[in-house]
């Protein structure tokens, strides 16, 4: 079986330069450092690690929040008849969940793709299981009210 390893969300600070002139420095931030040292300090033993840099992918796009407060979600109010809050928690809790940790994602804390896929999800689910219709985001003219 498997371990599951911990993404940590830094930040290189390369802010005050001269501290970092020992080569054995690294200017790295942890956005979560109490987590990021209780996780090493698992690691008690001598081990070798592998550290992976890549950029942190793209948060939600103006459009991809617009579509959804714009568009599905005054569909789903006024078809479901429920709050908008209640709507919004209910379906987070059914379709942004991380598989890894069972945490809900919030709308703020989503990528791109995670976004996209999300959207998808509920669109699905808004047709099978209670037969309302949400426009395809390429059918709805940006800025504007109505459909095209």
């Amino acid at each position: 079986m498997s371990k599951t390893i911990p993404l940590w969300e830094c930040q290189v600070n390369w802010d005050d330069t001269d501290n970092y002139t020992d080569a054995n420095v690294i200017p790295l931030v942890a956005k979560q450092q109490v987590g990021l040292m209780r996780y090493l300090e698992t690691l008690r033993e001598n081990k070798d690690l592998i550290l992976a840099v890549y950029p942190r992918p793209e948060s939600t796009g103006r459009r991809q929040r617009g579509y959804w407060f714009g568009v599905v979600m005054p569909i789903l109010v006024m078809e479901m008849g429920w709050e908008e809050k209640e709507i919004e928690d209910f379906l987070l809790a059914e379709f942004s969940r991380d598989h890894i940790t069972g945490k809900v994602i919030r709308i703020s804390g989503m990528n791109k793709a995670w976004m996209s896929k999300f959207i998808e999800r509920v669109i699905r689910w808004a047709a099978t299981e209670n037969g309302i219709y949400i426009p395809s985001s390429r059918k709805v003219r940006p800025g504007k009210q109505g459909i095209l």
